[in-house]
């Protein structure tokens, strides 16, 4: 992984397991994340993180966000964020559940200057277990990022309609 991957998922089935089964073997997990508005809370969750060695980069609307990405791409590791709850403010539009979903430019904009693939990738309860559901890759090769959010839209529909009960959006999209 000389480039990295930007691993993309929704809030569907436990996308915190994710990082600790890469965490488990030895792979560096980086998830990007917004703050919670509750320093508690993020407390909690940066602890636990960190116990599992996910490392947190969080969009404060700092420059060092993006700088942490890149330089974690470059260090050949995972970049991992959730992609179902953007705003339209410099969203990606995709068709989604029969509407439209905004997905951030970020994953896109990093594949396309990096050559990082994007993988989306989503951790689903099954039976007594969880499993894992990775997509193909595909790296952003031109400017339209439009294609592409498609295809991380239709993966993400694809899995909340097979485990409708495990998608965990509880805002108005």
């Amino acid at each position: 992984m000389e480039r990295g991957v930007i691993l993309v998922t929704g809030h569907v089935g436990n996308w915190e397991l994710g990082g600790v089964f890469f965490g488990h073997q030895g792979v560096k997990v980086n998830v990007v994340t917004l703050p919670d508005g509750s320093l508690q809370i993020d407390a909690i969750r940066g602890r636990y993180r960190r116990q599992y060695a996910v490392n947190t980069i969080v969009l404060d609307g700092s420059p060092s966000a993006p700088l942490a990405m890149l330089a974690a791409l470059k260090r050949g590791e995972v970049v991992a964020m959730l992609v179902d709850r953007w705003g339209k403010a410099d969203g990606v539009p995709a068709a989604f559940l029969g509407g439209m979903l905004d997905l951030p430019r970020g994953p896109f904009a990093l594949s396309r200057a990096t050559g990082a693939p994007i993988l989306p990738g989503f951790v689903v309860r099954d039976g007594g277990t969880y499993r894992g559901i990775m997509e193909p890759p595909m790296v952003v090769e031109r400017d339209d990022f439009a294609p592409y959010a498609a295809r991380v839209s239709q993966a993400l529909e694809c899995v909340i309609r097979r485990c409708p009960d495990q998608w965990y959006n509880f805002v108005a999209l």
